[in-house]
């Protein structure tokens, strides 16, 4: 048999590897608590190879070596793909889970779909692509009120540890309605039925973790997830990444304990403190045998010897089954696991804050012990303490503040005191919660005074003068609870921002508080105590100690509620991690709003002895939000981890940080004014390439890439935002450089929120532009006295492919016409007359191209008219024309992608009316023009009556340059260039080419062209159509003034051309006969 230790949840070091860079919140969270070592992992979904017996099936344990026997168990013994064990990724099949509903609404297995954003998944949780797999429910409710039940296989002996942890996604339209729609997860063993888990009541659209304690089982059980909703809710939820932690009872055989250790019957070993606490942890029960010193109080029948102090709040004896669902209650008591078991619990009502539970008293001891189970759920501001008194005046010893969780958790505390005292335990139920216990275990060291003398009760304090929803200041003064921590002082003394996490730890733990539930705890520490030797430094600091919990998990501390918080809001502290490769220390932060967490900052364990300091962005949040610090370390391991001296920088959204008005940024350094959308799917990266090719600053630098193939980076869409902006009285003009490479790469926008108002999008493109640098630009109009914000958003259709930014400038001025357009997102401001259309192959409103040219495909946009005779008339013209061009250097290149179809029409590009016809074609081809061409740019359509023709027309005073390009047949894409540069002297015929060689004047255009048998080439400058139509030139002859030919034609020069010198051997380009090639010459022309 596998030892259960080389079973624990794991991820092999190289994928996580890869992956850590991406993860987000809990799911990095657990893929840190994985990383544990390597199992080699079979794809073969085999069940039982070794012949294992039912007992020793879907237990937790591998049995044989491939770990077969735990196949089918509602998680696969070894996850072919996350390489970690007891987890079901339903990449292969649904690992035994199968539907149980009873009406048309199911659960079935299933796939993103990219056709169908926003009513599903956009990827599974797995893989984080559309290609992954989950469970998802189908067909809702249509007319009442239904519930999908997907339910498990047997499994069985799950230990007190045990922990599900499950990703499960929501959308849909109704989320924010009333119970809309409830997730709940339940376990079932013998004649019992426990709820374990339910959703909260805030929740938003994506993916989200729960965290389960289904607690000791004995023998088998089955675990059932049921979804319910009303006909008005509309919601999809999908469920993925079910993982099994701890779950395995610890192996059999006898082995060799430690000082501070004993055997269980089973041979295991176990700590001292864990036996006679109430929890069956051997597995075997041996453990909880020898207890009959032990005083326990279970509360099944009474409250045994502890006494409730009358009034309200006051302790209540009760069962889960009698308490129903409310928000925060426990699900079961701790003491059989079980709906109808009993515990105490909190009753809020009257003035006062408190309920306080008391002991008999206790007579002196140094060897008095009490252990408890706690449970603080459904409010953020719950919080339990346990103390002592003496004479009257209470003695603080352990205090948890926050919600940990629908769990029990075990809690201990030690007594060595020289005079007879009492135990005081404290509850206060925030808004929304509960507190309970269960379990109340003294050790044979309490021993009750036989005669004691009357010991009161500390005085309980006045209530405050404010009400429940205000919060009371130091100097007697009361402000709105929304104002406590919120980075702005609304108390005359400022102590509403005092407790709030920035701290030195000197005096306290200065709002900091612990909520871990496992074996681990976070504490404040002086350098001065044991078991801080190895800390450099001097003073007090957060620590992370040894803990009273069962659980195997990290130690959490938290702050109070926070926020709002602005953009350029960051945590900054010092840490120290010393410790082996699985230990961790990470940041995260939980908004309340939409119960969400994200990882903000995160490092491995090493060697390191020394204070290291970093700085974590947080962004812009909504209030309420929690920023989370989580430590661990192996139990074993000679660990320090410690932080010190926090401070929250720039978080008042009323104060705008210094730069953030300096919009131009080339991202060398910073962002400058530009800040991230810490709640985004994904983020923007400030890169130097990595495989997203150079910047385009220096071809070496920094630029801006929101990577959307990057595994587990969830959603859609990245947005990277500005601070408000102070009113502009004048249009500006906001140019930038970026890259969309990919076919899912999507649309990358930029958009104006004004103040008050809707927001508007000033630009946008769409589709794979190449894996190139360019230029966009967008006028910034004028916002009266209205304050604004820019961003640039990044939504993404699919997983393959990537954006970058960079260069952003912002200058006076509108911004003139566009620069370059792909037709991708609109016609870019030209305006249309006639019969142009803005369409893609694939919803094309006229006969046009099936694939455009920039992304070769279907779903690309161009502009197209269509010119038969019903819809462009004989005589009638279609034109194509732009704002004005604003010159920046004084020639100027205009390219552009054309296509002519097999019919009639004539495209120009023209001033005047175009002259002549020309040949048919059906494929894209290119022109580049350069020169000093006109301020502004127009097509014009004729129809013709003898295929069709490209007329390009530059007319600057009275003189222009006429060019033509001829039809060709192949069906490839073609470059042509055709450079002008203007030469008054010159005043031939527009149709004729001069023989001679006038200095100064030059037409360069595409010359060398073979096509053996197939098209018809014409002379670049025939004397008539019926030349162009019909001549078949295999080669074409083409000459310069002043250099070597670069082509001759086969036989005699055309009439009218003049070779320069004799001819030279032809060049491989001009003989292949299998594809165009272009080459230059140099002719006179000109025209009136």
């Amino acid at each position: 048999m596998a030892s259960p230790s080389c079973c624990l949840s794991r991820l092999s070091s190289a994928l996580l590897a890869s992956l850590l860079p991406v993860m987000s919140g809990l799911t990095l969270l657990l893929a840190l608590l994985l990383l544990a070592g390597s199992i080699p992992s079979s794809k073969a979904a085999a069940i039982n190879s070794c012949g294992s017996v039912a007992e020793q099936l879907c237990d937790f344990v591998c049995h044989c070596g491939d770990c077969s026997d735990e196949n089918q168990c509602g998680y696969l013994g070894i996850s072919a793909v996350l390489g970690s064990p007891f987890t079901c990724d339903f990449e292969d099949d649904d690992c035994g889970w199968r539907d149980v509903s009873t009406s048309t609404y199911r659960w079935v297995r299933g796939r993103a779909s990219l056709d169908s954003w926003g009513t599903g998944p956009h990827s599974d949780h797995t893989v984080g692509t559309d290609r992954g797999w989950f469970m998802m429910t189908m067909s809702p409710p249509a007319k009442a009120t239904a519930t999908a039940w997907l339910q498990s296989p047997v499994m069985q002996e799950a230990t007190a540890t045990c922990e599900i942890w499950a990703s499960y996604h929501l959308s849909g339209s109704g989320l924010n309605q009333t119970a809309c729609p409830l997730l709940r997860l339940a376990v079932a063993f013998g004649n019992t039925v426990v709820e374990l888990w339910r959703s909260p009541e805030n929740r938003a659209e994506g993916w989200h973790q729960l965290v389960a304690y289904p607690g000791r089982i004995k023998g088998q059980f089955q675990l059932t997830f049921a979804l319910t909703q009303p006909p008005t809710c509309g919601a999809v939820l999908a469920l993925d990444d079910i993982v099994f932690r701890n779950c395995g009872l610890p192996a059999a055989g006898q082995q060799t304990c430690g000082a501070e250790e004993s055997n269980c019957s089973r041979g295991s070993c176990l700590a001292l403190d864990r036996f006679c606490d109430g929890t069956d942890d051997c597995g075997d029960g041996s453990d909880e045998e020898q207890c009959q010193l032990f005083t326990f109080c279970s509360f099944e029948e009474d409250l045994c010897s502890w006494e409730v102090e009358a009034g309200l709040p006051a302790w209540g004896r009760n069962t889960s089954m009698d308490l129903g669902t409310t928000s925060g209650v426990p699900t079961r008591d701790h003491s059989n696991n079980s709906a109808t078991g009993y515990f105490l619990h909190t009753i809020t009502g009257g003035d006062s804050s408190v309920a306080r539970l008391s002991s008999p008293t206790f007579q002196a001891t140094n060897s008095c012990s009490l252990v408890l189970y706690c449970h603080l759920h459904g409010s953020a501001t719950s919080s339990l303490s346990i103390s002592y008194v003496i004479n009257s005046t209470e003695y603080l010893v352990r205090e948890r503040t926050g919600d940990t969780g629908s769990c029990w958790v075990r809690e201990q505390v030690d007594f060595n005191l020289t005079e007879s005292f009492k135990v005081l335990i404290t509850g206060e139920a925030g808004s929304g919660g509960t507190v309970a216990v269960d379990d109340l275990i003294l050790s044979p060291g309490c021993v009750q005074q036989q005669e004691p003398a009357p010991m009161e009760l500390p005085y309980r304090p006045r209530a405050s003068p404010c009400t429940a929803e205000e919060f009371s200041c130091d100097d007697g003064g009361c402000v709105s609870a929304e104002l406590a921590c919120d980075f702005a002082k609304a108390c005359a003394d400022g102590s509403d921002e005092n407790n709030c996490g920035v701290t030195t730890f000197e005096e306290g733990a200065g709002g900091w508080h612990d909520t871990s539930v496992g074996q681990l705890r976070w504490a404040v520490q002086r350098v001065t105590e044991p078991t801080a030797t190895a800390l450099v430094g001097t003073g007090a600091f957060l620590a992370l100690q040894r803990g009273e919990g069962q659980m195997v998990a990290p130690a959490k501390v938290r702050t109070p509620l926070l926020g709002p918080s602005g953009l350029a809001c960051a945590m900054e502290m010092s840490y120290i991690l010393h410790s082996g490769p699985q230990g961790f220390l990470a940041v995260a932060v939980t908004e309340h709003s939409t119960d969400m967490t994200h990882l903000a900052w995160h490092t491995r364990g090493d060697s390191s002895t020394t204070w290291e300091h970093v700085h974590v962005p947080l962004g812009e949040r909504t209030r309420p939000f929690q920023v989370e610090l989580l430590g661990m370390a192996e139990l074993q391991d000679t660990a320090e981890i410690a932080i010190d001296n926090v401070t929250f920088v720039q978080c008042d959204p009323a104060t705008v940080p210094l730069g953030a008005a300096e919009l131009s940024c080339n991202f060398e350094v910073d962002l400058c004014g530009w800040y991230q959308d810490r709640g985004s799917d994904f983020q923007w990266i400030r890169s130097t390439g990595k495989g997203q090719g150079s910047d385009h600053t220096t071809g070496s630098g920094y630029f801006l890439a929101a990577d959307p193939s990057a595994p587990w980076s969830r959603g859609q869409r990245a947005q990277l935002t500005t601070y408000s902006q102070e009113p502009a009285a004048a249009p500006r003009c906001l140019t930038f450089w970026y890259r969309l490479a990919g076919p899912q790469i999507g649309t990358l926008s930029l958009k104006l929120q004004l103040q008050g108002a809707e927001e508007t999008v000033l630009w946008t493109q769409r589709g794979s532009q190449g894996s190139v640098w360019h230029r966009g630009l967008a006028t910034l109009p004028a916002t009266g006295q209205q304050h604004y914000q820019l961003a640039f958003e990044a939504l993404r259709d699919g997983f393959v492919g990537d954006m970058a930014l960079d260069d952003v400038t912002l200058t006076a001025g509108a911004c003139g016409a566009e620069l370059s357009c792909s037709f991708e997102a609109g016609a870019c401001g030209l305006a249309g007359s006639g019969q142009w259309w803005w369409q893609s192959g694939g919803t094309g409103i006229t006969i046009g191209p099936v694939a455009d040219h920039t992304t070769g495909d279907t779903t690309g946009h161009y502009m197209v008219v269509n010119t038969s005779k019903h819809s462009l008339p004989t005589g009638h013209v279609a034109t194509l024309s732009s704002a004005l061009y604003q010159r920046s250097v004084p020639a100027q290149c205009l390219a552009f992608w054309y296509q002519l179809s097999d019919s009639d029409p004539v495209w120009c590009h023209s001033a005047s009316p175009c002259p002549g016809q020309g040949l048919s074609a059906s494929s894209w081809r290119r022109m580049v023009s350069r020169g000093s061409c006109s301020a502004s740019v127009r097509w014009r359509v004729i129809p013709g009556t003898v295929g069709t023709s490209l007329f390009r027309q530059t007319q600057i005073g009275r003189w222009c340059l006429r060019q033509w390009e001829l039809g060709m047949s192949t069906a490839t894409w073609h470059w042509m260039t055709c450079t002008c540069q203007m030469e008054p002297a010159l005043s031939q015929h527009p149709v004729t080419l001069s023989g001679t060689c006038v200095a100064g004047a030059a037409l360069q255009m595409s010359a060398c062209m073979a096509s053996p048998g197939a098209g018809r080439v014409g002379s670049p400058w025939p004397s008539t159509p019926a030349q162009s139509r019909t001549t078949p030139w295999a080669q074409r002859m083409v000459t310069t003034c002043t250099s070597t030919p670069v082509c001759w034609a086969q036989g005699a020069p055309l009439p009218g051309w003049r070779a320069s010198t004799s001819p030279p051997p032809l060049p491989a380009a001009c003989t292949s006969g299998t594809t165009w090639t272009s080459r230059s010459t140099s002719l006179a022309g000109s025209c009136r």
